[in-house]
């Protein structure tokens, strides 16, 4: 092997010490790097509604009820009522989901991180919960447009906007898909992600044993120490 143990410890010691903790996402440029090639984007684009027209959704709204371009893996919901728009400007290219009171957005696997666009107004209250239910982090909003979130090592199940005086809130659309594992760098299975893991990955590694093939590609190289290494970030319940 031409990548020593002592190598891979100081890589991985390297991203403990800089690995990303629950906090806002400022771009979607930086939300799309996290999600990689597990992207999905909710555009609701793919609805005709005439340039500033608007129809009734169920709510909750969830691709089981509706054929109204809701995603599969996502629940929306609002205080009184959820409708699709089409914005006067984009017309029937800018279709906005427009919810009446709260919003809250439900994921059916809790995620790594999300993000929306076109967020109407400012001073909205962000409150996130994770996979447990409990509150992760709550946030008031500076300025309309993208607001996203990254949550690595809890994971984010649902999220809720609401506002002390805007009657309802509107987005473009909603991106995700990048579902929050518990532990996926539990080598040892012992329920901890901690430094038996990188020993027991560092002996599989060297004896190019199929436990420490994280590409799945067949191949012992820098690919599956970066796949440990971006893994063992996520922490265990």
């Amino acid at each position: 092997m031409n990548i020593k143990h002592n190598t891979l410890t100081t890589l991985t010691l390297s991203l403990l010490a800089t690995s990303a903790h629950a906090q806002q996402i400022n771009t979607r440029a930086e939300l799309e790097l996290i999600l990689d090639d597990q992207i999905i984007i909710e555009d609701f684009e793919n609805v005709s509604v005439h340039s500033g027209g608007s129809f009734p959704l169920p709510n909750p709204a969830t691709a089981a009820n509706s054929n109204n371009a809701v995603h599969t893996g996502l629940t929306f919901t609002a205080e009184t009522s959820l409708s699709l728009f089409g914005g006067f400007l984009g017309g029937e290219e800018d279709v906005y989901l427009r919810a009446v009171g709260d919003l809250t957005i439900e994921f059916d696997e809790p995620q790594i991180a999300f993000g929306l666009g076109n967020l109407s107004g400012s001073g909205y209250t962000v409150t996130l919960h994770t996979r447990d239910g409990s509150i992760l982090d709550q946030i008031t909003t500076t300025s309309s447009g993208f607001f996203g979130y990254q949550s690595p090592t809890q994971g984010i199940s649902s999220v809720t906007f609401t506002h002390p005086s805007a009657t309802g809130i509107s987005i473009n659309n909603f991106t995700f898909g990048a579902d929050f594992i518990p532990c996926p760098a539990d080598i040892n299975n012992d329920n901890v992600q901690d430094f038996f893991d990188i020993s027991a990955f560092l002996t599989h590694f060297a004896n190019e044993d199929d436990r420490a093939d994280f590409t799945d590609d067949g191949q012992f190289d820098f690919f599956d120490i970066s796949a440990f290494l971006t893994a063992f970030t996520i922490s265990c319940p």
